[in-house]
Formats: C-alpha cells, sequence, structure tokens
C-alpha cells in the first residue's frame, strides 16, 4: 500500500456489511473504525487521523452524499462510496459531490481493496509531484540545491560551481532518488520538450532516432559522462 497499515474509516449503517468489511480489511493490514452514521463518522474524525473513508450513500440521518460534501469542504482525505443503487446518476453525482471512487453492492472486498490500494497511491503521488513542483530547494546528505538560483552549495553552505549539465543531472537525481535511470531517459528528462517529443514519435514508429539525434545523443553522452565525473569529484572534495 501507499500508505503502511493505512487509517480506515467505514461508515455503513447495515451491521453485517460493516463487520464484514473491517474484518477483511483489518486482514489486509488496514488499521479500521467502523461507525454506523455520519455522527458516529464526526467523532472518529476528530478522535484520530483518517487515511480513507468507505462511505456508505444510504445512512439513516443525514446521508453519504451530503457528509461527502462536507469532508470535501474541509479536508482531501480520500473517499470511497458504496451503495446499493447501480444507476449511473447516482455515481455521477456522488463523484460530483466530491468522491474518489464508486462501489455499487454487492461488491467482492478483494476489489474493494484494489480501489483502497488505488486510491491511495494516487494521493501519494499527487503529493509527491506537488511537493516537488512547490519546493524552492532539494538535498541530498547536506548538499542543498536551489531550484530558484540554480545553486549547488555543500554541507558547509559553501557555493560549489556546476555547469548547466552537471546541475539539470543532480536535478533529475533527486527529484527520482532510489530510481535506476538509463542514458535515454535522463537525456528525456534533461532536454528540452521538442527533443524528448522528437524522440518519443521515432520509438513508437519503431524507427531508430534521426541522424541528428544520435549525434546529439553521442554528445549528450559524453557530456553526462563528464558531467557525472566533475560531479563525483565534487562530493569527494
Amino acid at each position: 500500500m501507499a500508505i503502511p497499515n493505512p487509517n480506515i474509516l467505514v461508515v455503513e449503517d447495515d451491521r453485517e456489511t460493516r463487520t464484514l468489511i473491517a474484518k477483511y480489511l483489518r486482514n489486509n493490514a488496514c488499521n479500521v473504525t467502523a461507525v454506523s452514521d455520519g455522527r458516529e463518522m464526526s467523532r472518529a474524525m476528530a478522535d484520530h487521523r483518517v487515511d480513507l473513508i468507505i462511505l456508505d450513500v444510504m445512512l439513516p440521518g443525514e446521508d453519504g452524499l451530503s457528509l461527502c460534501r462536507k469532508v470535501r469542504s474541509e479536508a482531501q482525505t480520500p473517499i470511497i462510496m458504496l451503495t446499493a443503487r447501480g444507476e449511473d446518476v447516482d455515481r455521477i453525482v456522488g463523484l460530483e459531490m466530491g468522491a474518489d471512487d464508486y462501489l455499487a453492492k454487492p461488491f467482492n472486498p478483494r476489489e474493494l481493496l484494489a480501489r483502497i490500494n488505488a486510491v491511495l497511491r494516487r494521493q501519494a503521488a499527487a503529493q509527491a509531484a506537488s511537493s516537488i513542483e512547490g519546493a524552492s530547494t532539494l538535498a541530498f546528505e547536506g548538499w542543498r540545491i536551489d531550484l530558484r538560483l540554480r545553486e549547488l552549495r555543500n554541507p558547509e553552505g559553501a557555493r560549489v560551481a556546476v555547469t548547466s549539465a552537471e546541475f539539470d543531472l543532480l536535478r533529475t537525481f533527486c527529484e527520482r532518488p532510489g530510481r535506476v535511470l538509463s542514458r535515454d531517459s535522463l537525456l528525456d528528462l534533461t532536454q528540452g520538450p521538442q527533443h524528448r517529443l522528437v524522440r518519443t514519435l521515432h520509438r513508437r514508429a519503431g524507427q531508430p532516432h534521426p541522424p541528428q539525434d544520435r549525434a546529439q545523443s553521442a554528445r549528450s553522452d559524453h557530456h553526462q559522462d563528464g558531467a557525472l565525473r566533475r560531479l563525483s569529484v565534487h562530493a569527494k572534495n
């Protein structure tokens, strides 16, 4: 899962369904709080962090659609709606209220778990992308990269002179920690959008890179090798 042992809040008025969902999710490494209506739901959300809500539409008192809209006005907690209704209009209304996914009863518990995992993965990816896009600096082992000034500073805070190619390589590595990047992927990530588009079109057409692109690729390989060697020197000094 995107979140280890996520805290799942199940809001379902049918006792048997509520119990079955809670038991299945607990057996699959989820922390589960199960409640029967909106009032209990509000108390549960006030008591502890909730990573995702499984929310039935047909509830006593305030219905699930109203509760979904209320939650969405205050937070971005993911919501999966459950309902006995299968009509498209109900699904559409639920999504318009801010639900992240929608599952009609009866359903396979494995499908519910798969949808939970998918929603949590999407949320984690969106948060990571937002964090990177909104960040003005990146850091690794005491080194800091200032994205606005395009500067590299060592752990002592001193500015380290790097070329544009070296800076782009460092940024690419820091934004994708733990990933193995091939030469082609590095080219795609550090070159301009027009260059990436040409490479993509040729790949899809099953054609080799055009001559000028092969030449540029060779030059880029040379520059990458040189940049990596110089960055290694900086890291050792």
